[in-house]
Parts: C-alpha cells; sequence; structure tokens
C-alpha cells in the first residue's frame, strides 16, 4: 500500500509535507551548532568524566566477581 505524507490542518484541509535532503553541509553546520552549545554550557562532561568510567569499570568487574 502506498503512503502519503500528508497532514491536515485547523480546516482540515491536506497539506503535502515537504521532504529536504541532507547534505554534507548541514551536518557540519549541525556539528558546529552542537559544538557551540557544549562550549557553552557543558553539563554533560560530568557523564563523560564520572559517571561513564563508573559504570565501565563496574561492567568490567562483573565477569571476573
Amino acid at each position: 500500500m502506498a503512503m502519503l505524507h500528508l497532514t491536515a490542518t485547523a480546516d482540515h484541509a491536506p497539506v503535502r509535507l515537504q521532504i529536504r535532503d541532507i547534505g554534507p553541509a548541514d551536518l557540519k553546520d549541525a556539528l558546529a551548532c552542537g559544538f557551540d552549545d557544549f562550549l557553552t554550557m557543558p553539563t554533560h562532561i560530568v557523564f563523560l568524566c564520572v559517571i561513564y568510567p563508573i559504570i565501565g569499570l563496574v561492567l568490567g568487574r562483573l565477569p571476573f566477581a
């Protein structure tokens, strides 16, 4: 069965969705924006430097315990 990419607005008239291609420039822009966000407020550094190594050590000990 064919699938149509339609959505209905408030007056129930179907509107065709626009699907765009993602190119290398889009990915570069997304990574740059994400890096800027990280530099602005690096809150997940706790996960990278504390919680992930602890989980790794616990999981590494499981086969030997």
